[in-house]
């Protein structure tokens, strides 16, 4: 019935299965469909014809399974991590892994419950936790602030010049303009009109400092 697949375990089976593990492989090959490469052999059967106790087959297609090659379908994984290949009301049955292809993957192992409780009570960083800032560098180089002088462009220069206030009467200055700091050219002598108008406002300078003073 399985005669290609028998012959396919017996050529390409790695050379190093054990005789166990090799006429359990040939016995699920010969049941099994050349097409589907699935078997449903009764495991009293299988034993029947490997010659074998119930606990030596399931040793050899543990060891099997170990290599690379499972030959148990599995229906599920138990709470343990551990993959089901037989349950109530339901037999083992069995699909043939292509020896051309090599070695697959093999089935996950148990998960390990004693990492559980080292788990348990671990902090975990939640959306939202505040994380600490990283320390600056020891000795680094911090540049110093500029002053509100070096940023301001309008700035008022911190030397002004010469104070332009002219000077009120009866009120002190607090500058007087002097003469030197205002090198003026010679203009030469006035014409007759000119030193005329220069005297008769002068006169009505005099006049009108003479009627403030009269008045106070």
């Amino acid at each position: 019935m399985g005669y290609l697949l028998y012959r396919e375990i017996r050529d390409f089976a790695p050379a190093d299965l054990s005789s166990g593990e090799l006429v359990v492989a040939l016995m699920i090959a010969d049941d099994a469909n050349d097409i589907t490469r699935r078997s449903w052999i009764a495991n009293e059967e299988l034993c029947f014809r490997t010659r074998m106790k119930a606990s030596g087959v399931r040793d050899a297609l543990s060891r099997l399974a170990g290599r690379g090659y499972e030959f148990r379908v599995i229906h599920g994984y138990g709470k343990n991590g551990r993959p089901v290949f037989a349950a109530k009301g339901h037999t083992v049955d069995y699909l043939v892994p292509d020896m051309l292809k090599g070695a697959a993957v093999a089935a996950p192992k148990p998960v390990d419950n004693s990492l559980r409780g080292s788990l348990k009570g671990a902090a975990v960083p939640h959306k939202g936790a505040a994380v600490a800032a990283p320390k600056s560098l020891k000795g680094a180089a911090v540049a110093a602030p500029l002053s509100s002088e070096d940023l301001n462009h309008l700035r008022i220069p911190s030397n002004p010049g010469p104070d332009l206030t002219p000077a009120v009467e009866g009120t002190h200055a607090s500058r007087q303009v002097k003469t030197s700091d205002f090198p003026v050219a010679d203009p030469g002598p006035l014409s007759q009109a000119e030193e005329f108008a220069r005297q008769a406002n002068g006169l009505r300078e005099f006049e009108k400092a003479q009627s403030i003073q009269e008045a106070k």
